[in-house]
């Protein structure tokens, strides 16, 4: 097949979907097809170095410059078998193709339900305002433009189950295809030696390397970061054991952190935070954390909670999916962080048990664990995930040239 990828604008690609795009890129090439890449160019959008006007200028990149150069370089042009857009925020330029066949890949809908200010369900996401900031006019203007785009799809590959589930509640029509093709984790995230995580830790966290340590990675409010602090405090509190526990948290702390902390000097001389982390010492830090704590509230996928196993740390996060479904049987779970701060003392003393609970297993369960970790990780594997792909966009192309005979259950 020749198929064409639609990849997100330069100036607002993030890494993790720059990476998803160049994955997608290589699996398919890896299995014989023909894969072209196309964007919205950097016209406008690189006249300025103010990011509020760069903003704006990219917009005009995106959604009146791009449809005329897409439009005009599709003339005379031998079409491609399908058009994939790597993430459903892409959904603006689906009526760029017509009938076309087209998948559009769900990673999550984090940013639309904030906007949306969708209210709290069991399972679902609590709503912006109450957990973290929230979504400019702006901001909720454009979810709303994404949403109306990525509507008129009719297949869709999602991350996980709960995607899925979300991606239902914001169609107008039954998908003829929706289904979940969970993410691949990249061989980097394997158990590494001992001597090479001292002098990789030593680099990022300096002398005296911690003992004993808890491990968060991730930014973002919905990440519930105040949560693993929470739950860090009563550890050290009330369980003796874990007297000389450490944490190490991955990404810059927000400004109700740096309060929170500050009302609590007694805890800092623990903490250790890294703005910034390499790939190598982020596989250094799950080998050697005692845990991963992962109390998050919602996510597209859950990275950590599978790099995690596949590295053999200990994960404990919470009961929901899609961390339910990445981990399987092999995460310690807690429940869901209440919404209301009155609860969230009570909610942390609980976690803190099944912490300390975890933490104190003796060694032979928790090698037991750490082995099962690993040969579930080992099942999110590049090859079985590339032969899945290539037979749902195979599928997918069939059902619109077939004018969307099947429906998906």
């Amino acid at each position: 097949m020749h198929i064409m990828l639609l990849s997100h604008y330069p100036l607002s690609a993030g890494l993790s979907m720059r990476s998803f795009t160049a994955l997608l890129q290589e699996a398919l090439e890896g299995r014989g097809h023909r894969v072209s890449v196309d964007t919205a160019p950097v016209i406008l959008g690189g006249l300025s170095n103010r990011p509020v006007v760069r903003k704006w200028l990219g917009y005009i990149d995106c959604f009146v410059l791009f449809p005329l150069l897409f439009r005009w370089r599709q003339i005379g042009m031998a079409r491609p078998d399908l058009y994939v857009f790597s993430d459903q925020a892409l959904g603006p330029w689906l009526p760029l193709l017509g009938c076309r066949p087209n998948v559009i890949h769900c990673h999550d809908f984090l940013a639309l339900q904030s906007a949306l200010d969708a209210k709290p369900r069991p399972g679902r996401l609590p709503h912006a305002p109450t957990m973290g900031r929230a979504t400019s006019l702006s901001g909720q203007l454009y979810q709303q433009l994404i949403r109306w785009g990525f509507r008129q799809g009719r297949c869709f590959l999602c991350v996980s189950e709960s995607t899925r589930r979300q991606l239902g509640d914001h169609l107008l029509h039954p998908p003829a295809l929706s289904a979940v093709l969970p993410n691949p984790i990249s061989a980097r995230f394997a158990p590494m030696p001992a001597s090479q995580c001292e002098s990789l830790l030593r680099h990022a966290l300096g002398e005296p390397l911690p003992q004993r340590f808890l491990l968060h990675v991730g930014t973002g409010w919905y990440k519930n970061r105040l949560g693993v602090l929470q739950i860090w405090e009563q550890l050290r509190l009330h369980h003796h054991a874990q007297e000389s526990l450490q944490l190490v948290l991955v990404g810059g702390l927000e400004p109700d952190l740096k309060a929170w902390l500050a009302d609590r000097p007694q805890l800092t001389p623990w903490l250790q935070v890294l703005e910034h982390a390499s790939d190598q010492q982020v596989v250094a830090l799950y080998t050697c954390a005692v845990a991963l704590l992962f109390p998050s509230m919602a996510e597209g996928f859950g990275w950590p909670v599978i790099e995690a196993l596949a590295c053999g740390c200990t994960v404990v996060t919470t009961a929901v999916q899609p961390m339910t479904d990445v981990g399987g049987p092999w995460i310690n779970t807690i429940p869901p962080a209440p919404v209301s701060e009155s609860s969230r003392k009570a909610w942390s003393r609980e976690a803190a048990i099944e912490v300390d609970r975890v933490l104190a297993q003796d060694p032979d369960n928790r090698e037991a664990q750490r082995l099962g970790g690993l040969r579930w990780a080992s099942r999110f594997n590049i090859n079985d995930w590339s032969q899945q792909l290539e037979l749902h966009y195979r599928r997918a192309q069939q059902l619109q040239r077939g004018n969307l005979r099947e429906v998906s259950s």
